[in-house]
């Protein structure tokens, strides 16, 4: 909204009534019951309403804020095959951000790549491809508190800025493993975190977390019906009942560089 306004002058005047407003929803949501969602129902619900008009609020200033520095920026001309994307860093330190996009008007999603501004091909990954809808995941080098222009193209001779560390999953003997360039983890066949490894970290060498696998396990709280969000000491001092996550699923559901998923279900009961 301060871009807007710098850019716009009284066009885009500082909406700072709407942000008030909407501050002051969100901060009445914010109560220790509501937030944790063990109210009385009816406070729930209006704790939930208030939240939803606050991000709606939120969110509208964000677009018309967009709007305005877009307006100032060079945009790819209608038909010339560019599309283009602006980025916000809210932050107020540099990060590299991994920025989710859909990109239309797409025929091979295997030849889309991005460019930020000053032309440079930018790392990505391409996770579905819908008729000409193309969800793309985006490594972007973004400054603190900024908009940042990318242009999208389907342009298979520009070979994709290559990952220095991508992550990775892959199969091994009894599961699957993943990968970044600061940890390594290890999932059972069954499910099971069995490993979750820091790599070398210099002269400190690496470091394991784990002592046993990680397992999910079954709690029996008995909550008091004036008091929902109380749990008894008697209850949580007796030992928990073990799951079996025999005949789990355990599924790759991204594969990299940028983002590795695993998926793992079973049932209960």
């Amino acid at each position: 909204a301060v871009t807007a306004f710098w850019v716009s002058g009284a066009a885009a005047p500082y909406p700072a009534e709407r942000i008030r407003q909407a501050w002051h929803c969100l901060i009445a949501a914010q109560g220790r019951s509501t937030a944790s969602g063990f109210a009385v129902p009816p406070a729930n619900s209006y704790a939930l309403n208030s939240q939803a008009a606050a991000l709606n609020t939120f969110s509208s200033v964000l677009e018309d804020a967009a709007e305005a520095a877009a307006s100032r920026m060079r945009l790819p001309e209608p038909g010339s095959g560019e599309q283009a994307l602006l980025l916000f860093n809210p932050c107020g330190k540099g990060r590299i951000s991994l920025t989710e996009a859909q990109a239309g008007g797409i025929e091979f999603a295997s030849r889309v790549r991005v460019f930020d501004s000053a032309g440079n091909s930018l790392p990505i990954q391409v996770l579905d491809q819908k008729g000409d809808s193309a969800s793309l995941l985006i490594a972007v080098d973004v400054p603190p508190a900024s908009w940042s222009l990318l242009k999208v193209r389907e342009s298979p001779s520009t070979p994709i800025a290559a990952v220095p560390f991508p992550a990775v999953v892959k199969k091994i003997d009894g599961g699957l493993q993943m990968e970044n360039r600061l940890y390594r983890l290890k999932i059972s066949s069954s499910g099971m975190i069995t490993s979750i490894y820091m790599k070398d970290r210099g002269s400190a060498g690496g470091k394991e977390f784990l002592s046993a696998p990680i397992q999910h396990v079954l709690i029996r709280d008995r909550l008091q019906a004036n008091r929902p969000g109380s749990i008894r000491w008697r209850d949580r001092r007796k030992k928990p009942v073990p799951v079996s996550q025999l005949g789990a699923r355990v599924l790759i559901t991204e594969q990299g560089p940028l983002r590795a998923a695993v998926s793992v279900e079973f049932r209960i009961g």
